[in-house]
Order: structure tokens, then sequence, then C-alpha cells
């Protein structure tokens, strides 16, 4: 009896919304839907400054494309990638200026949408110190050795092999020579 009763007080799922239809094509072109971008405000907060346009919108989208890895080519930048996933991010890019948001939420939006590998420099902090600073780090330990080598690292002089004793005058002549003097 209760499971009648669950039944026929449960309400029947909402149907979703009907979709608008797609604009109309043409005859040789096929039909595309419409697609809306995201908003990016929960991501990054709302825009930093005031709307872009001109001349200023397109060296902001420059500037920012340029320090964005393009995903598909191999060490481009979005800005002179010539690929479709590059034409599409910069897009994006141009899309985030125009509205305002800065040059840090932009990059920010596209490290939340595609890891940190999106920039082209990494940050310099956490682990990828140890990118900008282990090669550094590995020069000064290097030159640290070759110092310490050249300068005191011998202090003693190496010890003397056994020598035939008729050849012990020659060594030490040769010893003589190179400023060790007898033993």
């Amino acid at each position: 009896m209760m499971l009648l009763l669950s039944f026929a007080l449960a309400q029947p799922p909402e149907d979703p919304p009907a979709a608008e239809p797609a604009a109309p094509a043409s005859e040789d072109a096929p039909a595309l839907v419409p697609t809306v971008a995201p908003d990016p405000t929960p991501i990054v907060g709302p825009p930093a400054g005031p709307p872009r346009t001109g001349a200023e919108l397109d060296a902001a989208t420059r500037q920012i494309a340029s320090q964005l890895r393009c995903p598909v080519c191999q060490g481009l930048s979005v800005a002179d990638s010539p690929s479709e996933s590059a034409v599409a991010i910069k897009k994006e890019v141009e899309r985030l200026a125009s509205l305002g948001y800065s040059e840090e939420q932009c990059l920010f939006y596209f490290e939340a949408s595609y890891g940190e590998f999106i920039r082209l420099e990494p940050k310099a902090e956490g682990l990828n110190l140890l990118v900008w600073g282990g090669p550094a780090a590995l020069v000064l330990v290097g030159l640290g050795i070759v110092g310490w080598m050249r300068l005191g690292g011998r202090k003693t002089a190496p010890a003397r092999a056994a020598v035939d004793p008729a050849l012990a005058p020659y060594v030490e002549q040769v010893y003589a020579a190179v400023g060790r003097g007898p033993s």
C-alpha cells in the first residue's frame, strides 16, 4: 500500500525547455548550432578595467595571446600559431579583453581551463623554482668544485711510487724541475 501511495504522489519529471532552432543555413554551408561562451566571472571575478575597443583591444589581445602556449603546436604562442585551436583561443582572449578583463585575469582564466602548461613561461614559484633556479645552482656548484680543486683541494703532495734505485736520481731531478722538491 505504501508503494502505491508513493507512486501516486510522485510527480513526473519536467520536460527540458525546447532549444531554439538554429539560424537557417545556405544550401552549401552546414547548419551550425549557436554556442554561448561561458561567463568567466565565477573563475576570475568581475572585469578589472573598462571595456576595450580598437587599437587598445588589438594590443591587449596580442600581448595576452603571446603569453599563451598553443595546445597543438610545439613551442608556439597562440598569437603566432595558425592552428584552429590557437585561433579559437585568440578569439576568446579578444572577447575577454573587450569586456575589460585584465591580463592576469585572462591568464588565470586559461590556466584554470587548460592547466599551467598553457603558459609559455611558467610562474617562478613552488616546484617551478627548480626550472628557473636549477641550472644556475648547478653552474655555481660546478664552479665551486672546480675552484676547490684548483685552489685548495689538494694541499698534500701525492704519494710517490716505489722507484728503482738506479733511476732515483733522475726521478728527483724531475720532481725538482716541477717544483715539488725531494721527498
